[in-house]
């Protein structure tokens, strides 16, 4: 038997077809897989890390003044998944909301934290008024 007459029986074709689907199935992971955010990435931004028992989650938050804000991923829960939504809700002293915004994604709040300075008012009104891009 040559290579070729060996590679044209039904269950070698079928052993290439598995892994031809094995292969595009491992490029669809890499390209889905989620980029883990850790409380060090927050903490080199100027946040602090606080556990809500009561949720059982962990936020992050930032003072600005009396004023502060807390990070959230879109479904209320710890942000995990750089490439994903962070959403930025403010409050006063008194814990009353004040306003929220939805990040494009960790990279859109990196960005703004590198322009203005940590707990500032430039960064607090940048965030408020931050838009998500428009799709193309």
């Amino acid at each position: 038997f040559d290579s070729y007459s060996k590679l044209t029986r039904p269950c070698h074709q079928l052993k290439l077809q598995m892994t031809a689907q094995r292969v595009i199935l491992r490029i669809d992971y890499m390209k889905m897989r989620c980029i883990m955010l850790t409380a060090a990435d927050f903490d080199q931004l100027g946040f602090w890390e606080d556990a809500t028992p009561e949720e059982n989650i962990t936020v992050y938050g930032m003072d600005f003044g009396t004023d502060y804000i807390m990070l959230t991923d879109d479904l209320g829960k710890t942000p995990l998944d750089a490439k994903k939504f962070i959403v930025v809700a403010a409050y006063d002293d008194a814990d009353c909301f004040l306003w929220g915004v939805e990040l494009k994604n960790f990279a859109a709040l990196k960005e703004l934290c590198a322009q203005y300075a940590p707990g500032s008012a430039e960064l607090f009104q940048a965030l408020k008024e931050y838009k998500l891009p428009k799709k193309k």
